[in-house]
C-alpha cells in the first residue's frame, strides 16, 4: 500500500519538515500505517513548534512486527549517524553511556554512546534503545530524564553538560503486547486496516501500560508512544511473498 492514496496522504504530514525522508520507509514496511501515519504527525507538530527538547518515541507491541526495522532505518534514511543500544545488558547509568552500539546493519562499534553523543553534539543522530523496558534497575532509566526533558546531559559528577536536544531517542519495547492482541480480537473486523479511531483507542489504552513499567515522570518526557498491530492477511500475504 505504499502509494495508496492515504498513504500518499500520510506522508504529506512531514513533507516540509526535516523528517520528509522519513517518508521512503513506506517502501521498506510492512502495515503499521496508523503508527506511520501518527509518528509523521508528531513529528510534523514537533518541527513546526520549534521545540527545544528531544524527541522521544516509543515503539511497542509484539515482536516480528517493524519495530526494530523502523528504529533501523530512522537514521540511514535521515542520512544522519545512529547508536544502538542493547538494554538488556545495562545495568547503571555508567553501564548505558560506556555502551558501544550493536546494530547489526553497521560494523562494529569502537565509540561508546557518551563519546558518540559528544561527536554529534548539537546535530542531527538517532539513539536506539532496543529492549528499553529490560534494563536491570532504575537507575539506567533515570539518566535519561535529563536529556529527554532538557536537551543536555552530563556523564560523570561535574562534568561539562552535552547539548543532546537533537537527538532522536526511539525506544523499541514489548510492553502491552497482550493488550495489543486483546484489542485487535476485540474489534469488528479483525482483519481490516485498523481505523484511526480504533488506533487512538489503543494508543490511550498502552500509554498506563508504559507508565506501569516506567514511572508517570518519565512517561511524561516522551513525544509519543506507538503501538505496532498484528498484520491484516493482505500484509501477512506480503510477507510471505517477500520471503
Amino acid at each position: 500500500r505504499a502509494d495508496a492514496p492515504q498513504t500518499r496522504k500520510t506522508s504529506v504530514l512531514v513533507q516540509r519538515s526535516v523528517f520528509h525522508p522519513l517518508t521512503r520507509v513506506r517502501y521498506e514496511l510492512i502495515g503499521q500505517d496508523r503508527a506511520l501515519e501518527q509518528l509523521f504527525k508528531d513529528l510534523s507538530i514537533h518541527s513546526r513548534q520549534l521545540s527545544i527538547t528531544p524527541i522521544v518515541i516509543l515503539l511497542c507491541g509484539p515482536s516480528g512486527h517493524g519495530k526494530s526495522l523502523l528504529a533501523r532505518k530512522f537514521g540511514s534514511l535521515l542520512d544522519v549517524p545512529t547508536h544502538t543500544v542493547g538494554m538488556t545488558t545495562v545495568h547503571s547509568a555508567q553501564d548505558l553511556w560506556k555502551s558501544y552500539s550493536m546494530s547489526p546493519d553497521d560494523p562494529p562499534s569502537t565509540r561508546t554512546l557518551a563519546e558518540f553523543l559528544c561527536d554529534n553534539e548539537g546535530k542531527r543522530c538517532v539513539v536506539v534503545l532496543d529492549e528499553i523496558e529490560k534494563t536491570h534497575g532504575e537507575s539506567p532509566l533515570w539518566a535519561l530524564l535529563m536529556p529527554w526533558e532538557h536537551g543536555r546531559c552530563t556523564f560523570e559528577a561535574n562534568g561539562r553538560l552535552v547539548d543532546t536536544r537533537n537527538v532522536v531517542w526511539l525506544g523499541t519495547s514489548n510492553i502491552g503486547q497482550d493488550l495489543v492482541f486483546e484489542h485487535h480480537n476485540a474489534r469488528a473486523l479483525p482483519d481490516e486496516l485498523m481505523s484511526k479511531g480504533e488506533y487512538t483507542e489503543l494508543m490511550a489504552l498502552l500509554r498506563p501500560r508504559v507508565s506501569e513499567r516506567f514511572g508517570a515522570s518519565m512517561l511524561s518526557r516522551v513525544t509519543t508512544v506507538l503501538p505496532f498491530v498484528p498484520f491484516t492477511p493482505e500484509e501477512r500475504q506480503a510477507i510471505c511473498y517477500e520471503a
